[in-house]
């Protein structure tokens, strides 16, 4: 996986847009139809930085291999347009962000767009459907989720990096803009 912080020209304004669209995604989702937040898991995830670290975490080293995440799907108009996974590091979720083991299905955005909390820039990238930010993180932590099949619109799900710092203690987010997203952007 190649995160960047800007796109190639060939990236339709549409899509750099959405990517690089400051402040709250959930509050910008809002405005598309009736919002909701979708909890679809919040727990500990074991050896996850064994799994996945180089992957997707780098250069943001957690101290534990052990984090604690909260997955949940972003609905406009009772349909799924953006799976948007949380990641602590295991003992920030009883410290600087232990608020946010509180949030069920409040977006949050309520927590990170706080005075004293600091947001680096986007990086972006694409990944496939089968990635475990689209499928769940394994059979055994999370049961599977019925995602939307590709309907020929794109061969790889965008997605972008947000990390927030509270603190010293970083909070990584990332939202997967599904195909069914762009559709209803379309609409708007």
């Amino acid at each position: 996986m190649i995160w960047k912080q800007a796109l190639e020209n060939d990236v339709s304004s549409t899509v750099r847009k959405w990517l690089f669209k400051t402040g709250s995604l959930s509050a910008h989702l809002q405005l598309l139809g009736p919002f909701t937040v979708d909890v679809l898991f919040e727990g500990y995830w074991d050896n996850a930085m064994e799994k996945h670290g180089n992957s997707i975490f780098a250069p943001y080293p957690f101290q534990h291999t052990t984090l604690w995440v909260r997955r949940v799907r972003l609905m406009v108009n009772a349909e799924p347009v953006v799976y948007a996974s949380t990641f602590l590091d295991k003992k920030d979720i009883t410290g600087e962000w232990k608020a946010v083991a509180a949030l069920s299905s409040t977006p949050l955005a309520s927590l990170v767009f706080r005075q004293g909390v600091l947001r680096e820039a986007f990086a972006v990238s694409t990944i496939p459907s089968s990635h475990f930010l689209i499928t769940g993180f394994s059979k055994k932590a999370l049961p599977a989720v019925n995602t939307p099949q590709s309907d020929g619109l794109a061969e790889d799900y965008w997605v972008r990096r947000s990390v927030f710092y509270k603190n010293t203690s970083p909070l990584v987010l990332f939202e997967c803009f599904l195909p069914s997203f762009w559709s209803i952007d379309e609409k708007d």
